[in-house]
């Protein structure tokens, strides 16, 4: 255990109301796209949009105020220049990556190929112009804009800023049109389906349930793709730099998870049991601690505002769960899935019980590990490390191991 720990976390990076405010706007977004008729990857993006407008007006204002006050404005055309030239370069990256990769073609996203021609000259507009202004207003050294513009007109480049740049790109071409497609999936579905009248009495009203949840989830998890904004100190910091931080974040995810599921985890079984039937006395509360995991699942979500991003260090978020924990997500998510996946472990064969425990702890330990990476990542920024100090004293865990009297000398865990 690290010794001399603050009695309390360090300040979040966003505050937890400015957050909920933003959920709030979410679901209130949600509600107005599931009533309404617009295509659903329009209405999701327009969700996740909106979404931004509490941080924005209460965390991202007061940066760019304090930017200002501070700094002024200078105009460096020659260096602006150049970042002109990486915004062009990187958006015929993107542009091309879109072009070839038949995700990018899903009929989900139809819609809004067939709107490009009025909303991408706005969008590049929107990124020249930001592009301009946040370079004057901040004044930001040769970043990995730069270094792309630079590498494109043959001058010598920052190799790091530049691989931190590609990657935090890649980062964001997989995640953010993922999310949308889950959200407007999302939002297909409860146009189609209405909310239980007799909440907990099937496993179908727990599915409209449990997709509410994650359909909360995917919108802010989207959010937090679009808000990379160095301009409200938003901004990437450092992208996951080895592989295999790469591997046990990616392999959670589409195509890669079905895939290894159905390969090597399926714990899922048809000799497995029926969970616990719909007349026990214990149907309701188990569904009802399956939601409020994911909803603590869902929490941790919202405590990252625009901060969310996989695979990147931005910023540190101590806030909400995370006051509590290092880790509430993967925590909530695994306990989520034991507590729905054992009684169906237990209505079957204890070879298929066995089988399934072994499949679904290989899950967990994926989730272990990325937990792990991140946290080596993390450790790159002071004030992580303080917050970690500060959750080995304060955590969850660290009252249980004084309770139970387990020694914590040179305890590191992924709490």
């Amino acid at each position: 255990m690290e010794h001399g720990a603050a009695a309390s976390p360090p300040a979040s990076a966003i505050g937890w109301v400015v957050c909920l405010l933003g959920a709030a706007v979410v679901a209130l977004g949600l509600y107005l796209a599931v009533r309404s008729e617009v295509d659903p990857a329009i209405a999701a993006l327009a969700v996740m949009l909106a979404g931004l407008s509490p941080a924005i007006m209460f965390d991202g204002t007061a940066v760019l105020a304090r930017s200002w006050r501070e700094r002024g404005w200078r105009f460096e055309r020659e260096r602006v220049l150049v970042k002109i030239v990486g915004t062009i370069v990187a958006s015929v990256l993107i542009g091309g990556a879109v072009a070839i990769f038949p995700f990018f073609h899903r009929d989900e996203f139809a819609a809004l190929a067939e709107a490009a021609p009025l909303w991408a000259p706005a969008v590049a507009i929107a990124a020249l112009v930001y592009v301009v202004f946040a370079d004057a207003l901040l004044r930001e050294p040769l970043d990995g804009l730069y270094a792309l513009g630079a590498l494109a007109l043959g001058r010598p480049s920052d190799r790091n800023a530049l691989n931190n740049f590609l990657r935090t790109q890649i980062v964001k071409l997989f995640f953010f049109p993922l999310m949308l497609l889950y959200c407007a999936s999302d939002i297909a579905f409860f146009r189609e389906v209405a909310a239980p009248f007799q909440p907990f009495q099937s496993m179908g009203d727990f599915e409209w349930f449990n997709r509410l949840l994650f359909a909360g989830d995917v919108a802010l998890s989207g959010m937090g793709y679009l808000a990379t904004l160095r301009l409200f100190n938003w901004d990437v910091r450092e992208a996951e730099p080895t592989l295999q931080g790469w591997v046990v974040c990616l392999i959670c995810y589409e195509p890669f998870f079905p895939a290894v599921e159905r390969a090597f985890l399926a714990y899922r079984s048809s000799e497995q049991g029926s969970g616990i039937p719909t007349d026990s006395f214990a149907h309701a509360p188990w569904i009802a601690a399956i939601l409020a995991f994911n909803a603590i699942y869902l929490s941790a979500t919202i405590a990252f505002g625009p901060l969310f991003s996989n695979l990147t260090r931005r910023a540190i978020i101590t806030s909400g769960p995370y006051r509590y924990t290092k880790h509430p997500a993967y925590l909530a998510k695994n306990i989520g899935w034991w507590l729905y996946s054992t009684p169906y472990f237990l209505g079957g064969s204890f070879a298929s019980a066995l089988r399934g425990a072994a499949m679904l702890a290989g899950v967990s330990a994926i989730y272990f590990a990325r937990a792990r990476c991140e946290e080596r990542t993390l450790r790159h920024d002071p004030v992580y490390r303080a917050y970690s100090a500060y959750i080995a004293e304060h955590g969850i865990f660290a009252h249980v191991r004084r309770a139970l009297r387990l020694p914590s000398k040179n305890y590191e865990s992924v709490e």
